[in-house]
């Protein structure tokens, strides 16, 4: 009787977890995520009955630590820390792009047409290390200037100061209440700047135009990429495939009404309030291009990270095991 039991009780342990695997795919909270709300406001079940966990972690290494250890199947990372995990031997593959360039140069100087009007001041950048700073640095070179570090005094009219000392929020809210003059924000924070400036904030540089400009440029560079763990791809293709479709779908729908995706971001606790996302959501460059379709973009922005910071990228350009095909 009592082997019965115990049968039947590991019979029914297996059957209620037959099926019930859920795949994991993790975000960035702020805009990284945006993409993602409609799935986390409403969690998507697959067609073959898998349910899709959308987990919105704070910062890129504590989401490259849950990608070490499988806690995650698939996440959303800048461009650069994905070849830099690849290059370290890491069994990611790039599946798409989810994000082109959102950068703008904001001011409250009205003196400030361009990049080359910055010489002698300083810039607050948001993220040493990182695509805003690199850019940044790519095009004030091409505009004749320099990057360097920022300090009290002495820069020369042909050097910008970059101050990395705040995040994003800090920057914004500094610049809003006029006390520093100058940053380079990524979207939703600089068309947030831009409103509660009153009037006394603009931009003044996209950067993506700049970038495009460039001789030899693609018209865009990316930001934000979606990678899968590599035995996801080898051992799950039609689950991967289904939630790859899931993703675009739930992009398409916050494109197609920003208006009405503004209260489901803000729900969806990425830290965005829905008026400011209904109005960046048309700027911020969402979208999404597969892997193979992206390599020339990705290689044009990962070239400038290899001539200022190889390290950051691991050294060298991902090879052709990369790109997701």
């Amino acid at each position: 009787m009592k082997k019965k039991l115990l049968i039947s009780l590991f019979l029914a342990v297996v059957l209620a977890g037959a099926g019930a695997d859920t795949f994991v795919l993790g975000t960035l909270k702020g805009p990284s995520g945006v993409g993602l709300a409609p799935m986390i406001v409403e969690p998507v079940t697959l067609d073959n009955g898998i349910p899709v966990e959308v987990v919105a972690l704070g910062a890129p290494d504590v989401m490259v630590s849950r990608i070490i250890n499988r806690e995650v199947d698939a996440a959303v990372l800048p461009v650069n820390l994905a070849a830099k995990l690849y290059n370290a031997g890491q069994p990611i593959r790039l599946a798409a792009i989810v994000g082109n360039g959102m950068l703008s140069l904001v001011s409250r100087d009205t003196g400030v047409g361009n990049l080359a009007d910055l010489g002698g001041d300083g810039v607050y950048v948001a993220g040493q290390g990182s695509t805003p700073e690199f850019v940044f640095r790519f095009l004030l070179d091409k505009a004749g200037l320099s990057g360097v570090q920022d300090r009290s005094s002495g820069l020369a009219s042909t050097e910008v100061g970059l101050n990395f000392s705040m995040p994003y929020p800090e920057i914004t809210a500094s610049i809003i209440a006029g006390r520093i003059d100058h940053a380079v924000l990524p979207e939703p924070f600089a068309t947030m700047a831009v409103l509660r400036g009153q009037g006394a904030i603009r931009k003044a540089a996209d950067l993506q135009e700049l970038w495009a400009r460039v001789p030899g440029n693609e018209e865009d560079y990316p930001m934000t990429a979606l990678v899968v763990r590599r035995d996801v791809v080898e051992d799950e293709p039609e689950t991967l495939e289904l939630v790859l479709e899931a993703y675009r779908e739930s992009l398409e729908t916050v494109l197609a009404d920003p208006q009405a995706a503004g209260p489901v971001v803000e729900r969806s606790g990425l830290g965005l309030q829905a008026p400011v996302a209904a109005q960046a959501i048309p700027v911020t460059n969402y979208v999404y291009i597969p892997a193979v379709e992206s390599r020339q973009k990705v290689e044009g922005l990962l070239r400038v990270f290899l001539d200022f910071a190889p390290p950051s990228i691991g050294g060298k350009l991902p090879d052709d095991g990369f790109y997701l095909r």
